[in-house]
């Protein structure tokens, strides 16, 4: 076996890897996204069971009440933290796509089709640059920032009715959401640049 054979053996092991991980990885996703829904529709029974119970006192809606902003809070960082770790897996789908992109190239120029013939049998993309990093993830990062934030600004409603305080943690979570994804975004887009 010559080296362009090895290497062509080589290249086909690591292209059934990488969309094998990319399988797993997609599933991993989708996991990550229904325990996050999970853990995110679980605390309104806990709330409703809080609230009925803080309606006999004084005490106890004090009690309740910073207990509640304690928890909505809690879940937002820990919602914020899910959001990062999903998107993160996300660029490295993308990472898998465009090597699966690469090695499927590889083999189209190796074949030396005319484009015609190209055109028949090829429908998935050879650059490497695609899918672009910022495919699907704003939408995701959009329904992360309603989910994250719903809690603490329905207790802050709930408790303080100041919307001012509303519109202000709101803007101030929309803004933390945005940052964090633009900081991942150009931290793996310079990562993918580097290693092309």
């Amino acid at each position: 076996m010559d080296n362009d054979e090895k290497f062509t053996t080589f290249l086909l092991q690591e292209y059934n890897n990488i969309a094998h991980a990319h399988f797993n990885l997609t599933n991993t996703i989708t996991s990550f996204f229904k325990q996050y829904i999970l853990i995110m529709t679980l605390p309104v029974t806990i709330i409703t069971f809080i609230a009925n119970y803080s309606a006999g006192s004084m005490d106890n809606f004090y009690q309740a009440q910073q207990f509640i902003m304690g928890f909505s809070i809690f879940l937002f960082i820990v919602g914020f933290t899910i959001m990062l770790y999903i998107v993160n897996l996300r660029f490295d789908s993308i990472l898998y796509a465009r090597t699966v992109n690469g090695i499927r190239r590889y083999f189209y120029e190796k074949a030396k089709l005319t484009p015609l013939q190209e055109s028949k049998y090829r429908v998935l993309p050879t650059k490497k640059d695609k899918p672009s990093l910022t495919t699907n993830i704003y939408p995701m990062v959009i329904a992360f920032y309603f989910l994250n934030t719903g809690y603490p600004v329905f207790a802050m409603w709930w408790f303080y009715q100041k919307i001012n305080l509303i519109i202000f943690s709101s803007f101030l979570s929309l803004l933390l959401h945005i940052t964090f994804i633009f900081i991942l975004h150009s931290n793996k887009e310079k990562f993918f640049n580097n290693s092309m």
